[in-house]
């Protein structure tokens, strides 16, 4: 169990919003050591899609505080792909934020001619969500988030199902995201078993 544990903590991490930004007082070494904990840019492999836009409001002991809570997910359609949520007064800073995070946070997806390799189900907080693999051609019948995330990720025949009922984008995205890890999971603990099993025989 804990093996398991620490694979999801490594490949399924809470995205963190509070992010803040760089004060152009900061001396050049400081810019260097700052920029050097950036994930690398790569703009060009990664396609980028917002999922939601809301605009939040937080009360203070001064009164009301107008912000903007931005949901976006990345992914190369080759088997990667990740999800950040970004805050930020202005619309374009919290979109570049919660896609630095969703960079920071990016999985694997094992892939099995364009569809997922067995049926998974899980679930995260009050979001329950089914996935099935799907033959050639059938393409994704899915909606809303779970869409978004099986195209960025390279899947083109998958069916899949919300049965919670769950109407939080945050907690359908968590919940496809941890069922992606939990078949990685599974596919190395099998592909270690079998490398045991050889190593034992040729013994």
């Amino acid at each position: 169990m804990a093996s398991k544990d620490n694979f999801y903590k490594q490949h399924l991490s809470s995205p963190d919003p509070a992010s803040t930004s760089r004060s152009p007082r900061f001396s050049q070494a400081q810019k260097k050591r700052s920029f050097a904990h950036e994930p690398k840019r790569q703009d060009s492999e990664f396609e980028q899609r917002v999922i939601e836009v809301r605009r939040v409001v937080r009360v203070t002991a001064g009164g009301r505080r107008f912000s903007f809570r931005v949901l976006v997910a990345v992914g190369n359609r080759k088997g990667k792909v990740g999800f950040g949520m970004g805050k930020a007064k202005d619309i374009s800073e919290a979109i570049g934020k919660g896609n630095n995070i969703a960079l920071k946070h990016i999985i694997e997806v094992p892939l099995t001619r364009k569809t997922i390799p067995f049926e998974m189900m899980a679930k995260f907080k009050m979001a329950k969500i089914l996935l099935k693999p799907a033959p050639l051609g059938r393409g994704i019948i899915a909606g809303g988030t779970v869409r978004d995330l099986c195209e960025l990720a390279g899947i083109e025949n998958i069916t899949a199902k919300v049965l919670s009922g769950s109407k939080s984008k945050i907690n359908n995205a968590k919940a496809v995201l941890s069922a992606f890890v939990e078949m990685k999971y599974i596919l190395n603990v099998k592909a270690k078993g079998k490398v045991g099993e050889s190593s034992e025989t040729q013994s």
